[in-house]
């Protein structure tokens, strides 16, 4: 057979180049057996034959999977095969003869059909950061939603702007509403920014979306931002989840600041589908160039937390049977206030706390209050370091 009567071809595939080589590996040795693979000859004329270039990728939260990356031959299929790395998500297939182009194309068509089955991020909670993606265990945070207490106003921005978005995404189409929203979580450290995080990751997987957390900058001069739009880009629908935004705009380096606001509301992005959520403590150093819908489409201000919610979260975080009869919870109550979620629920620990080491049989008004005049000092100084005191 002639060069000049072999035929070349390359498929594209829209997944990250680290499922593909998993695909491909796993396909070749589920049609040929497992050790159809083999090096490509290291010349025309060689019987030698370069090794194959194996990867481990982690493939689950504490899982990992074999790859195969660069050249490689498989045995009972004609010419070589070029698994891509970073560059791009391709698999070229070089050197094929006419007449058993074919059974190559039905190989490469069954990678395909594999990945829409088995893709190892679809759907998963994921972790981004300049050492490359990382699983996120969801498994390990024990909240139902039914602990979680939000103030009546912000449970229902959070129900129409986070939940309904993921839950209801057809009637979201219906209705003619943009097929990606951006969402700003903003509140003082401790306001529950982080829990509702996790919620929204809990449901947004269950419902089969992407969730791509993009770890904080380490370099200046650098924004993993544009990359996990790339990612979302193979796995929609997503949520992009960046945290402490204020820091994430870079705005010490023009260039890479220009960057993430065209990955928030630029042509290239047009065709992400998901949600962005922000958190910030400092919403006031928000850039406006930010702030304008399409980049920023809601803000939900979580510290709103009254008396109401400070009792409920209170009396959720002690079980009943432990707490004494008698005690006056308006002025548990009043000593707690203006506390966010977090400082509610130390006190609750705190108290408890109190309540074991005295081996006192329930938790009292008293272990109630001593918990409360402990963590007053650290409450103000987080509320006079964001500046909010003087509001």
């Amino acid at each position: 057979m002639s060069f000049s009567q072999s035929l070349s071809l390359t498929r594209n595939y829209d997944y990250d180049y680290r499922d593909l080589a998993i695909a491909f590996k796993a396909v070749a040795e589920d049609k040929f057996g497992d050790k159809s693979l083999r090096g490509i000859r290291v010349s025309k004329l060689s019987f030698s034959r370069y090794g194959v270039f194996t990867v481990e990728f982690e493939s689950g939260f504490r899982k990992r999977a074999s790859s195969v990356l660069g050249s490689v031959e498989i045995k009972n299929l004609p010419g070589y095969f070029v698994v891509c790395h970073k560059e791009a998500p391709t698999i070229s297939a070089c050197e094929i003869p006419r007449d058993r182009l074919p059974e190559v194309e039905k190989f490469l068509d069954t990678i395909g059909t594999y990945l829409d089955k088995n893709s190892i991020y679809r759907g998963k909670a994921l972790k981004l950061s300049l050492g490359g993606l990382e699983f996120l265990d969801l498994s390990s945070f024990s909240f139902s939603e039914k602990e979680v207490v939000y103030n009546p106003a912000v449970k229902r921005d959070l129900a129409a702007h986070l939940w309904a978005f993921i839950e209801n995404p057809l009637l979201c189409a219906e209705r003619g509403l943009p097929k990606q929203h951006k969402v700003l979580l903003q509140g003082a450290y401790g306001s529950g920014k982080t829990l509702t995080a996790y919620v929204l990751a809990k449901k947004a997987t269950k419902c089969g979306w992407t969730v791509i957390y993009v770890a904080p900058s380490i370099m200046k001069e650098v924004s993993l931002i544009p990359y996990a739009f790339e990612l979302s880009r193979f796995y929609p629908p997503a949520v992009i989840f960046i945290e402490d935004a204020d820091h994430e705009q870079h705005e010490e380096s023009p260039f890479v600041f220009r960057q993430i606001v065209a990955q928030l509301d630029g042509i290239d992005t047009k065709g992400f589908r998901g949600l962005v959520v922000m958190t910030t403590t400092r919403s006031k150093n928000i850039k406006a160039v930010m702030q304008r819908p399409g980049r920023i489409d809601k803000a939900i201000k979580l510290d709103t937390f009254d008396e109401k919610d400070i009792k409920a979260l209170l009396q959720i975080a002690i079980k009943p049977e432990l707490l004494e009869e008698g005690i006056d919870w308006d002025e548990v109550v009043a000593r707690c206030h203006n506390f966010s979620p977090a400082f509610v629920k130390a006190v609750a620990e705190n108290a408890n706390f109190l309540a074991i080491g005295e081996n006192a049989p329930k938790i009292t008004q008293e272990h109630l209050m001593s918990a409360t005049e402990d963590l007053r000092p650290r409450f103000d100084s987080c509320i006079q370091d964001l500046g909010l005191d003087r509001e």
